[in-house]
């Protein structure tokens, strides 16, 4: 180890400070956030290249969680992101009482994760304590593979123990897997084991474990459940962009990734009831951070706040892995430089369905994701291009810039395909009569 590292690590070790560049980051674990309420399940990541020792091959290495409270503290599994990743996620229930699944915690006290003789801390807040999360459930594992058991356990606040819990698992397609009612002990937890040989779990992905009080509570967690091994990786398109990004997350799915040109940044909307890592490789000819110094540090915001990252460089890029929890609905990425090739727009030649983008588009405008003008730019564009037919029509109407709800939900209707094209294009009609659009 040289001299400059070493002086990291003892950094590091003092005051629990972690470092975003790939060298200094190394063994030193990063939570998902700085601070934790009683009852909210806490995301720990670490980089550490030695741990990849079988090349193929998915590992695991274990990260000690200790508290205040809780000075012994639980051993907790890190599971690799994705093959050869170096990067191992893992969490662990923050509880007012401890067992098997959780760490005792109280208001004020620090959380302590120790790897490789480095150690970072959280801190749990007060105001917010187990009363206002009325049950919790977790998963015995992260992931699973076909003919494991899965154990499920959890705990209500309060509440008579004579009536059961509701619990239900849903596969990656939203269909039903298992369902039942579990009774309490009198402390009030349940638990059950449940055997993946049955023929309904045939499908990989993340499935969504869901428990409901019997006074209508609800909480959820998700897990990776498949016949091989884990495999999240996909891409996406920017919005508006003929370039696409490879990523991964390790729970949730990717809604839409939007170009900033003001802040040079890449903006990512995820949707996610579990907290883990987004993992995402961005080539240097389309974003980066660099100065007459030479290379820099990204800003990284999750929901508006700044959060730390790991990072592994290429011959063509840099690729990010950042922490995120189960409230996160945007990431975004902030470099000093962010530009597309110059042929930005698809040309559709002799098309005769409408493009599966426009569709996406229906679908974001409706979730509120994009807004007005990128909508209407969109069926502009179709029109233009003769792919939808919108006929033009004589209105002594003024012009409105005002999009009415209706045809907002029309247009998440027509994207979920619970509308047909024609519906669809009755509803653009509106627009141009209105002036909205221009045809």
């Amino acid at each position: 180890m040289n001299n400059s590292f070493f002086v990291l690590a003892i950094i590091s070790i003092v005051l629990g400070v972690s470092f975003s560049n790939v060298e200094a980051a190394e063994y030193v674990p990063i939570w998902d956030s700085q601070n934790y309420h009683i009852g909210e399940f806490a995301v720990i990541t670490v980089k550490d290249a030695k741990q990849n020792d079988h090349q193929g091959l998915q590992e695991s290495l274990e990260v000690l969680v200790t508290s205040d409270s809780d000075p012994v503290g639980q051993k907790i599994t890190l599971v690799e992101t994705e093959k050869n990743s170096g990067y191992f996620s893992g969490k662990i229930l923050l509880s007012s009482e401890k067992t098997k699944n959780s760490i005792l915690v109280r208001e004020g006290d620090y959380l302590y994760a120790q790897n490789e003789g480095y150690v970072k801390s959280a801190k749990i807040e007060s105001a917010i304590t187990i009363a206002a999360s009325p049950i919790v459930v977790a998963s015995d594992k992260q992931e699973y593979t076909a003919g494991e058991k899965i154990l499920i356990s959890g705990k209500q606040s309060h509440g008579d123990p004579k009536f059961p819990v509701t619990l239900e698992i849903k596969d990656p397609n939203g269909k039903t897997v298992f369902f039942d009612y579990l009774f309490l002990s009198y402390e009030l937890r349940f638990e059950t084991q449940i055997d993946t040989e049955s023929p309904l779990w045939k499908d990989s992905g993340n499935y969504m474990i869901k428990a409901t009080s019997n006074q209508g509570k609800i909480a959820e967690d998700v897990f990776l459940f498949g016949n091989s091994a884990r495999n999240t990786g996909n891409s996406i398109k920017i919005y508006g962009k003929i370039v696409s990004l490879d990523y991964s997350l390790t729970s949730g799915k990717m809604l839409l990734v939007r170009p900033n040109t003001e802040t040079n940044s890449l903006i990512f909307s995820i949707d996610t009831s579990s907290g883990g890592q987004f993992t995402v490789d961005l080539p240097h000819k389309i974003i980066d951070a660099n100065s007459l110094f030479g290379k820099e540090e990204f800003t990284i915001l999750v929901d508006g706040k700044k959060s730390q990252y790991v990072e592994k460089t290429t011959s063509t890029g840099r690729v990010l892995t950042i922490p995120y929890n189960h409230r996160t609905t945007t990431i975004e990425i902030q470099g000093t430089s962010l530009q597309f090739p110059t042929n930005e727009f698809v040309v559709f030649a002799e098309q005769t369905e409408i493009p599966s983008w426009i569709r996406n588009n229906a679908e974001w405008w409706s979730k509120g994701l994009i807004g007005d003008q990128d909508f209407v730019s969109g069926i502009e564009y179709l029109a233009s291009q003769d792919i939808i037919f919108v006929p033009k029509t004589n209105s002594d109407i003024a012009p409105s810039t005002n999009i009415p709800n209706w045809v907002k939900n029309n247009a998440g209707w027509w994207a979920s395909g619970q509308m047909t094209d024609q519906d669809f294009v009755n509803s653009i009609q509106y627009l141009v009569q209105r002036g909205i659009v221009r045809v």
